[in-house]
């Protein structure tokens, strides 16, 4: 799972909650600068990849859509959160599509 964003990620946060729901995922969190500038090299083949970022995030939006084979359109959250409070978005990339 990857958090691309310009906020503050509190990672002992997400750490609780993967532990609470016995996730098997890794999370990696960082800026937009630097997930434009060497996010997608780095991605490991072979492995599922969630993006979650703020929706008026164009420019990794854009990357994203170009790069990776990406289901449309992206998903929101399923709870009853008006779309302009929500803050980020998920993109998903499944195991078998190549970085």
């Amino acid at each position: 799972m990857h958090i691309i964003s310009g906020e503050l990620v509190f990672r002992p946060h997400i750490e609780t909650l993967t532990r609470f729901w016995n996730l098997d995922v890794v999370v990696e969190a960082q800026s937009s600068d630097r997930f434009i500038r060497e996010g997608l090299r780095n991605l490991t083949p072979g492995v599922d990849h969630a993006f979650f970022f703020e929706p008026e995030n164009l420019a990794v939006r854009n990357l994203l859509r170009q790069r990776l084979d990406l289901q449309a359109p992206p998903e929101w959250s399923p709870y009853n959160v008006p779309r302009e409070r929500q803050y980020v978005l998920l993109y998903y990339s499944p195991a078998d599509v190549g970085a």
